[in-house]
C-alpha cells in the first residue's frame, strides 16, 4: 500500500496546506456574497467545512486504493459532503443564525463547491498513486533500456597480470564454454567470464549474429554458407574455420545477410 503523501513528503504538506487555505478563502467569499451572513460567520463556517473536508481526504486516499466500484466512490463523496455540511450547521447553530432560510439557501453552493473540490482531490490522489507505483518500474526499465542500448566496441580480458583489449572488429567468433566464453581472434583465443546472452545483446547487430546456442560469429569473416548433411548448414570463415549452424541460427543468418 502506498504511503499517504502528506505524511511522507514536506513538499506535499506545503502544497496541501496552501490549497486548503485557498479553498477556505474562496468558500468564505462565496458564502459572504451568496448569503446574508457576515464575514465572521462565513470565515468560521468555511474553516470548519474545509477542516472536515481535509480530514476526510485521508479516507479518500485509502478508498482509492481499496474501492474499485464507481458507485461506492459516488456514495462516499455524498457521505463526506453530509459530514462537512453538518459541521457548518453546528457553526450556524452556535451563532444562532436562521437555519430554515439562510442555511438552506447555501446548500446548493456548499454541495457543488464541495464535490468539485472532492473530485480535484480524487484526481490528484489517483495520479500520485499511479506515479508512485510506476516509479520503481520506470527506473528499472530505464536502467534495462540503457543496458540494452549499450554497444560494445571492445572487450577487456584479464589474463593473470595482463589485460587484453580486444576490439570487436578483431573477433572471428565467440564460442560458449560452460560458464565462460572463448573469444577467438587471429591473434589467439581468450577466456572471458561473460554470458552468450549478454554478448549477443551488446555486440553490434550489424556485425554479429548468433548462429547456434553456443556460437556467435562475425559476419564479416564469413566466406560462404554451405549445406552440411541433410538440412544442416555450416559457415566457413576466412581463416578456414567451419562452424555449425542450427536451424534457428540459419534463419537469423539469412535475415542478417538478406539471403
Amino acid at each position: 500500500m502506498q504511503h499517504y503523501p502528506f505524511i511522507t513528503s514536506v513538499y506535499h504538506r506545503i502544497v496541501g496546506t496552501t490549497a486548503a487555505f485557498i479553498i477556505w478563502a474562496m468558500l468564505s467569499c462565496l458564502l459572504a456574497l451568496y448569503s446574508n451572513i457576515g464575514w465572521t460567520i462565513a470565515l468560521c463556517d468555511s474553516f470548519v467545512y474545509v477542516a472536515l473536508l481535509s480530514g476526510c481526504s485521508l479516507v479518500l486516499w485509502f478508498a482509492i486504493n481499496a474501492i474499485q466500484s464507481l458507485y461506492m466512490h459516488v456514495a462516499l463523496a455524498f457521505i463526506i459532503q453530509l459530514v462537512c455540511v453538518s459541521g457548518s450547521l453546528i457553526v450556524w447553530l452556535f451563532f444562532r443564525q436562521n437555519i430554515n432560510i439562510d442555511f438552506l439557501h447555501t446548500l446548493p453552493l456548499r454541495i457543488v463547491f464541495g464535490i468539485a473540490v472532492w473530485i480535484i482531490m480524487q484526481q490528484w490522489y489517483q495520479r500520485f498513486s499511479t506515479d508512485e507505483e510506476k516509479e520503481p518500474l520506470d527506473v528499472a526499465e530505464s536502467y534495462a533500456s540503457a543496458q540494452e542500448k549499450e554497444v560494445l566496441d571492445r572487450i577487456t580480458v584479464k589474463d593473470g597480470s595482463r589485460i587484453h583489449l580486444i576490439h570487436v572488429e578483431e573477433l572471428l567468433y565467440i564460442q560458449a564454454c560452460g560458464d565462460y566464453v572463448t573469444l577467438v581472434t587471429e591473434k589467439g583465443q581468450f577466456i572471458e567470464d561473460q554470458t552468450m546472452k549478454y554478448l549477443e545483446a551488446h555486440l553490434p547487430e550489424n556485425m554479429f549474429v548468433r548462429i547456434h546456442r553456443s556460437c556467435i560469429v562475425n559476419t564479416e569473416q564469413i566466406t560462404r554458407v554451405e549445406l552440411f548433411g541433410k538440412e544442416n548448414y555450416q559457415v566457413k570463415l576466412k581463416n578456414g574455420a567451419c562452424l555449425k549452424v542450427s536451424l534457428t541460427g540459419y534463419k537469423n543468418l539469412k535475415m542478417h545477410l538478406s539471403l
